[in-house]
């Protein structure tokens, strides 16, 4: 049924939201499942965004941008190309379909298009549903802080970055519990803007300006590295979620 095939579609502003407005305005439906999420350009997609929306229920997730060649912001959506790919290839190497994720390019201009995205997804992901599949469960980073519970095992979920032992040791003796990944992440975080402001003084663009001139520096959860949109360089890699407190 169309009610249990949710896609959740990042589309650019420039191009495929302004394509799904008007398309809405030219009273041409959508299929009622999928939910847009405005984005400035494709470029600032993450791999994670795409794996958290699977994680949390989505059936399927779609990038939609700007033509190739004609980016807003000169290489936006090909980098999103590139990070689709990865998504699909992560996909497929746990058993999961590569197809439940796809890119799309279009014009403004082009509603008609943007609305046959929309319906091919919906009916891949029928199709997947259709064939009884029954295999990996995919969860979101969230499930590093579940409480050891066996009934989770199995589940797979994007790691965030190792945290090394005598962090994690340091933070036992203070909390008297693991850190999990907000905790590492939000110390990499805060010292990150305590230098900048030690360097910049309490001026937000020059804060600003500092933040982005430490990179690249290495933090507890590993090397921090801005790319050309401004967000963290790191890979994202699948792991298995045990009983067994982890190192993430």
């Amino acid at each position: 049924m169309a009610a249990d095939r949710k896609i959740v579609a990042f589309c650019c502003r420039e191009c495929a939201y302004a394509a799904a407005d008007a398309s809405a305005n030219a009273r041409t439906p959508l299929p009622p499942t999928v939910r847009l999420v405005l984005m400035p350009c494709t470029g600032r997609v993450s791999p994670l965004h795409l794996l958290s929306a699977l994680a949390e229920g989505a059936d399927g997730v779609m990038v939609a941008g700007c033509l190739l060649g004609q980016c807003h912001y000169r290489e936006g959506n090909f980098n999103a190309v590139d990070r689709v790919a990865f998504v699909q290839r992560l996909l497929k190497s746990v058993g999961v379909e590569p197809e439940r994720c796809q890119m799309f390019t279009m014009s403004a201009g082009e509603p008609p298009r943007f609305v046959a995205a929309v319906r091919e997804s919906t009916a891949l992901i029928k199709a997947i549903r259709g064939t009884g599949f029954a295999g990996v469960l995919l969860s979101g980073p969230s499930i590093a802080r579940a409480d050891p519970d066996p009934s989770l095992n199995g589940a797979l979920y994007p790691a965030l970055g190792d945290i090394p032992a005598a962090f994690q040791t340091k933070f036992l003796t203070r909390y008297g519990r693991y850190p999990d990944y907000t905790a590492a992440h939000a110390y990499d975080s805060a010292n990150i803007v305590i230098t900048a402001i030690r360097q910049a003084g309490l001026n937000r663009p020059r804060i600003r300006d500092a933040v982005q001139a430490i990179s690249p520096v290495r933090g507890v959860t590993g090397m921090i590295e801005w790319d050309a949109q401004g967000q963290n360089n790191r890979a994202v890699s699948l792991r298995v979620f045990t009983s067994t407190p982890r190192s993430d």
